[in-house]
């Protein structure tokens, strides 16, 4: 019942979000990020967040993004509620930042991409799986194309180390996986963050 109702709510602000008063709107939204917190609906909720991101209308969704973002890096960096929770968070994070409506600040952006970069190294949580892998190196694409010279700096900072490490070692570094990679490492070339001759040697590695 608790998720038929975080689906039906999720449905009304996303498609009808317009129509509803704005107050209703962000205690929808706040509510579904106290949910978080639970495990037995945290999956349902995460969807139901992506699907409001989704949205083309313009929801009031920024200013939600400082109290939304620790649950779901929560998530990702401790890996509760297993696969499905991870995957969960990938695709509700990159719902929110591929909406144009919505802006970090630099403070949320920083925490953002040390959180992503710090699952993205941790044991056991993105080592073996595409998917997931793939969707994590998608938010830091996503952040270097929208955010551009600000975002350069700190994905050299937090996350260059675990680019070079895939490259270098092979695994996950094909397909879609090292199309990302090679994408950012491109854009820290373009920002004089890593020199042009290190990249080709890195690359020239495979």
């Amino acid at each position: 019942v608790r998720e038929t109702c975080i689906h039906t709510a999720s449905v009304f602000v996303a498609y009808l979000g317009d129509a509803i008063p704005a107050a209703q709107t962000h205690e929808v939204l706040r509510l579904f990020i106290q949910r978080l917190q639970g495990e037995s609906v945290r999956v349902s909720v995460m969807r139901g967040l992506e699907r409001i991101a989704r949205s083309p209308l313009p929801l009031p969704f920024t200013e939600h993004l400082p109290a939304l973002l620790p649950p779901l890096l929560h998530i990702l960096t401790l890996g509760g509620g297993g696969r499905a929770a991870q995957v969960s968070a990938l695709t509700c994070l990159l719902a929110v930042l591929r909406n144009r409506n919505n802006r970090l600040e630099d403070s949320g952006l920083e925490q953002l991409v040390k959180g992503v970069a710090g699952a993205l190294g941790g044991e056991g949580f993105l080592g073996a799986d595409v998917h997931v892998t793939s969707l994590a190196l998608q938010i830091l694409l996503t952040l270097a194309q929208t955010y551009t010279s600000l975002s350069a700096p700190l994905i050299h900072t937090y996350a260059y180390t675990q680019l070079i490490g895939w490259v270098k070692s092979g695994g996950l570094a094909v397909g879609e996986v090292l199309d990302n990679i090679t994408q950012l490492l491109i854009h820290l070339v373009r920002h004089y963050v890593v020199s042009l001759d290190s990249v080709l040697s890195t690359l020239g590695d495979i």
